[in-house]
């Protein structure tokens, strides 16, 4: 069966555990909750700058294609380039090179163009006249190839003079583009042919796999019949439908409720992936973004939160463990300790002089005040009683051999009177055994006079003890009163550190704000640099056309050009580095309003000591009058123990007074026997109830013996 103080430690652990999981396991969904959504604002964030980013690149593939269009070399356009429409090979295809002076001067324009821009993957003219086309760099040309017949010449030419972005396409070397193409006019405005820049799908997939940072997430782009157009991490995957993924859940109208903003969840290469999508702002084109993420990069610092959760339960239930057992431990030792005392009493020897400790004024110290009190009256009464039977039963043995002898001789009166004087002699020896009772009386008393002047001594010690222990208790009030002003102290230092803590939470606001304009003056910085390389490619290219006048203003233009890409180079850099420091300062400002927070806490641990402080002082002012009651008390005491130590006195002279008068009783003897003749009469009357007194005597004399002997079973 189990004890009160198992089923007690068992309560207290198993319900503080179960708050205990239950606010973990609260606090682990609200914080994956949280850890999610982050996630998911910081991947819209990195696909929005990746917009942005290409947006950008897409108006500048635009305005350096109309700035193309617009030079006079393209005028004379008309059939001044080379057909391709009837030539036949034994190879079917034919090197691109330049057969005229005028081709010449188109492919050295392409060239300049070409230099400022890495990131296009070909230039190409064609001529609406013969179906002429010149690219740059030169490629190979089929046997038979009319650019009119081309996509992109096509949608250039039907623009309206507008310059417009091809449907992606795959050029006949096999590159995956996106062509910007606009019409050429001749003098008379009419359409002589187009001019294209094709954009690199190749580069479109890099940019983004650099810009998207560490992570494992893959960014596809797609256009609206669910092609890809870019892939983060597989370019091979370019002008793929997205069943090329091979998850065969995904079909087109999956992924049109995926790309209106429902999130899904597939298997990729066994790993269980987060689907969800974020519309493009690129003006030159209608796609989508596709982020695809393993569910696993959701769950990293969920895992780690949930593991410091279960460290923090497992520590708390171990404290838990430690103070159940030390609080069973204080409310049932004392009650083991009147158990076993009790058991002691009733089983065992017997014991009436345990005592139980008393500590504090909870019902355990009431308990075992009470218990002391019900034993101490239990010792005196058996005390008593065991004195009392002593006495007695000396009595009684007394009476029993004087009644004895008071038989015999009344027996002996009634058998012959004649020896009544012998008798009386007798009875003079009887009344010697008397004085010498009263003499082993007399020197009890004296004994008793000693232990009442040792007991006036004790009463003394234990006078000076109590007042040592009021000094000690002034001592301690003195030592509680020194921790209140150091607590009063604490309180100031505990202000002056939240007025510190919150200045510092106000100016990382500050340097927070601060950050968010040096990020808008670095966003400023790389579009001057923008602007400053288009405009050295213009004078490049005007440059150019001056001929040999213009190359020194050529090299200035090439030169700034540099400088503008270096320019760029280092505004993302410094954006980059504002943003982590943005990041850093958020970070710094979460820490001071944490530490902030503590120290409202610690101020509010603060009063609450000084207010228990105050509480111990109040107990101990008490405690110090009770002292100082319980002396007063002892006073009272010893003065009565120098009363009954005056009686005792009084007590011995009376018994020397009694040893006289028995001296004086012996003399009466012989006046005594005179009258013995006048009590032959009753003599046989006496002799009868002396008889049954004495069987009466020796019967009390058992019983006296019996509780002696129930007596002595305790110890007082």
């Amino acid at each position: 069966m189990k004890s009160l103080r198992v089923k007690l430690i068992f309560m207290f652990i198993f319900s503080n555990l179960l708050i205990m999981i239950m606010l973990g396991y609260a606090l682990y969904f609200r914080t994956a909750r949280h850890v999610e959504n982050s996630f998911d604002e910081k991947l819209s964030e990195t696909v929005s700058l990746i917009d942005e980013s290409l947006n950008k690149y897409f108006n500048t593939l635009e305005e350096l294609t109309n700035s193309l269009s617009r030079f006079s070399v393209f005028s004379e356009l008309s059939d001044n380039i080379t057909s391709y429409k009837n030539v036949k090979t034994s190879v079917g295809k034919t090197k691109m090179i330049a057969h005229s002076d005028y081709e010449k001067r188109v492919f050295e324009l392409m060239k300049i163009y070409m230099e400022s821009l890495s990131d296009t993957f070909i230039i190409s003219v064609g001529a609406q006249a013969n179906g002429g086309v010149i690219n740059y760099p030169p490629t190979d040309s089929p046997d038979g190839y009319d650019v009119r017949e081309a996509e992109w010449y096509r949608q250039g030419v039907s623009g309206g003079g507008k310059t417009v972005f091809s449907s992606p396409y795959k050029t006949e070397s096999g590159e995956y583009v996106i062509a910007c193409t606009k019409a050429l006019l001749n003098s008379r405005k009419k359409i002589s042919g187009a001019v294209s820049i094709d954009a690199d799908l190749i580069y479109l997939s890099n940019f983004i796999h650099k810009s998207q940072g560490s992570g494992n997430s893959i960014i596809l782009l797609l256009d609206k019949s669910g092609k890809i157009i870019a892939h983060s991490s597989d370019p091979k995957m370019i002008f793929q439908p997205v069943s090329a993924l091979g998850i065969p859940e995904l079909d087109f109208q999956k992924l049109e409720e995926i790309l209106h903003g429902n999130k899904s969840v597939f298997t990729v290469d066994g790993k269980p992936s987060s689907f969800s999508s974020f519309p493009s702002k690129i003006t030159a084109a209608d796609f989508d973004y596709l982020v695809i993420t393993p569910v696993s990069e959701y769950k990293k610092e969920s895992v780690m939160i949930l593991r410091i959760i279960v460290i923090a339960v497992l520590i708390s239930s171990i404290v838990l463990v430690v103070v159940a057992v030390i609080t069973a431990g204080t409310i049932f030792n004392p009650i083991n300790r009147a158990v076993k005392a009790m058991r002691n009493i009733s089983e065992e020897d017997g014991d009436l002089t345990v005592r139980l400790p008393v500590r504090g004024k909870d019902e355990i110290s009431n308990l075992s005040f009470y218990f002391n009190q019900t034993i101490e009256k239990l010792r005196l009464a058996i005390q008593t009683l065991g004195e009392g039977t002593l006495n007695t039963h000396k009595t009684g043995s007394s009476l029993a051999t004087n009644m004895t002898e008071t038989a015999n001789s009344v027996s002996e009166i009634s058998m012959d009177i004649e020896e009544v004087k012998h008798e009386i002699l007798k009875q003079g020896g009887s009344i010697i055994a008397i004085g010498t009772s009263l003499q082993t009386m007399l020197r009890t008393i004296e004994e008793l006079d000693v232990h009442i002047k040792s007991q006036t001594g004790t009463i003394g010690e234990s006078s000076g003890f109590i007042k040592e222990m009021v000094a000690g208790i002034k001592k301690v009030a003195v030592i509680v009163q020194s921790n209140l002003k150091t607590l009063e102290e604490l309180n100031k230092a505990t202000d002056s550190g939240k007025i510190v803590i919150s200045d510092t939470v106000t100016l990382s606001n500050v340097v927070l704000e601060s950050s968010d304009i040096l990020l808008e003056a670095s966003s400023v910085i790389q579009n001057i640099a923008s602007q400053t390389n288009l405009l050295s490619m213009n004078a490049g290219i005007e440059a150019a056309h001056a001929g040999e006048s213009g190359k020194g203003f050529a090299i200035v233009a090439q030169e700034i050009r540099k400088l503008a890409e270096d320019s760029s180079a280092q505004g993302g850099k410094i954006s980059g580095l504002l943003k982590d420091l943005k990041e850093k300062i958020e970070k710094v400002s979460s820490s001071a309003q944490k530490a902030q927070n503590e120290f409202l806490n610690i101020t509010e641990l603060a009063e609450r000591t000084k207010a228990q402080e105050k509480s111990v002082m109040v107990s101990m002012e008490n405690q110090e009058q009770g002292n100082i009651r319980v002396l007063s008390a002892m006073d009272d005491i010893s003065v009565i123990t120098g009363k009954v130590q005056k009686v005792s006195n009084e007590m011995l002279l009376e018994s020397n007074r009694v040893s006289t008068e028995m001296d004086s009783l012996a003399e009466m003897s012989d006046v005594i026997s005179n009258t013995m003749e006048k009590m032959a009469s009753g003599t046989m009357q006496i002799n009868s109830s002396v008889q049954e007194v004495n069987e009466l005597t020796q019967k009390n004399k058992e019983l006296t013996d019996m509780l002696i002997a129930e007596v002595e079973k305790f110890k007082v």
